[in-house]
């Protein structure tokens, strides 16, 4: 089983490759990386974080069915501010934001690097930090 662990984990850095983490934000929970030739922040498994273009400042307005294809990158209750780094308050419990934009996951990203729901519906953006 401990064998297993480390293949695991070996396949894993084969997946994400090129996308070396550039910088690690909110306790690890948080990081950027190099996707597609820009930095982009993403979860702490290398899957690329979005904002959405219908949330308002500090206010995250994907609800429903919404959040099924746009899990937001939750916070825990006693996370605190860091920089462009905030927890904010959400159903379902607080969730990051970056500059006052809410941070989601996109359901369709399915490893590491991935970037397909960056201009879904012409709403949703993958966040690039440089």
């Amino acid at each position: 089983m401990h064998i297993r662990s480390i293949i695991m984990a070996a396949a894993a850095s084969l997946v994400v490759g090129s996308s070396a983490v550039a910088a690690s934000y909110a306790g690890g929970i948080i990081q950027s990386q190099k996707i597609g030739g820009h930095e982009v922040l993403t979860d702490m498994r290398g899957r690329a974080l979005y904002v959405y273009d219908k949330d308002g400042p500090n206010k995250s307005n994907c609800n429903g069915f919404c959040r099924l294809a746009w899990p937001p990158q939750r916070a825990t209750k006693n996370a605190v501010a860091h920089g462009d780094f905030a927890p904010i308050p959400a159903s379902g419990g607080p969730i990051w934001a970056y500059k006052g934009h809410p941070l989601y996951r996109y359901a369709g990203d399915h490893n590491p690097g991935e970037i397909t729901g960056d201009g879904a519906d012409g709403v949703w953006h993958v966040v690039v930090v440089r």
